[in-house]
């Protein structure tokens, strides 16, 4: 079962669906969106799963969020003016993007943990 069926790339002159998700799940278990993202000439596809559960209305779903709150937006700019960086000063040049990212990631979980809500 495909279940795109719509236009994935757009041009001046064509509209052409190149871009497919392919199940053997029931289609209404199955939820697909077109996104313009802009980012190449082909449009994004969101595919969202569903299970017997969402489909229920009186069910509550749970998700995870994070808290931006002033005290933890001080709490993660603290932490990083505090930060040496001395380990990405002195990596090579293939090393300090994913050694920044590490302390950065490292920071912003500590001060903007994730809440099952």
């Amino acid at each position: 079962l495909y279940l795109i069926d719509f236009p994935t790339r757009i041009a001046n002159s064509t509209a052409t669906c190149l871009d497919n998700f392919f199940t053997n799940l029931n289609k209404k278990y199955i939820k697909v969106t077109g996104l313009i993202t802009a980012l190449s000439d082909h449009d994004g596809q969101l595919m969202e799963m569903l299970n017997e559960k969402s489909l229920d209305k009186n069910n509550t779903v749970s998700y995870l969020c994070r808290n931006f709150s002033t005290n933890n937006m001080i709490l993660f700019k603290s932490l990083i003016e505090k930060e040496t960086w001395n380990s990405v000063y002195m990596a090579t040049i293939n090393e300090k993007y994913n050694i920044f990212e590490n302390i950065f990631k490292f920071y912003f979980d500590l001060s903007f943990p994730q809440i099952l809500k």
